[in-house]
């Protein structure tokens, strides 16, 4: 049985637990931004978290693959764009409020309406 560590605590939380019998991959696959995605993606979902862990998964590794190496680097994270020079009251606080969101690592889901010719091409 294969199963993926993602964490100790102090105290285990169930009474028997197996023992680790080997390490597969010395390194951890997922890193911790992964890990809370598949978190995250267990509770919005419904799915189990070993279900979300095993989708994360290169698929070189859900296929039994044991060697793995990194081709290119870690992209660099992408700043925030500034705001439009000129936001109405709405934009503005809307904008705002993304931000916000983004700026504390939160998930939320906007509906965003268009606001009468502001940045919409003529169709005609």
């Amino acid at each position: 049985m294969v199963g993926y560590c993602v964490g100790f605590n102090q105290k285990p939380l169930f009474p028997k637990l197996r023992p680790i019998l080997s390490v597969i991959d010395p390194e951890p696959i997922l890193d911790a931004n992964l890990i809370k995605l598949t978190e995250w993606m267990s509770d919005v979902y419904g799915a189990t978290w070993g279900e979300c862990v095993e989708a994360a998964l290169p698929g070189a590794v859900r296929r039994g693959r044991t060697e793995m190496r990194q081709v290119g680097k870690d992209p660099e994270p992408i700043p925030l764009p500034d705001p439009p020079k000129i936001l109405s009251a709405s934009q503005d606080k809307a904008f705002s409020e993304i931000q916000q969101r983004i700026e504390r690592g939160q998930h939320a889901v906007f509906l965003l309406h268009g606001e009468e010719s502001v940045g919409v091409a003529d169709g005609g």
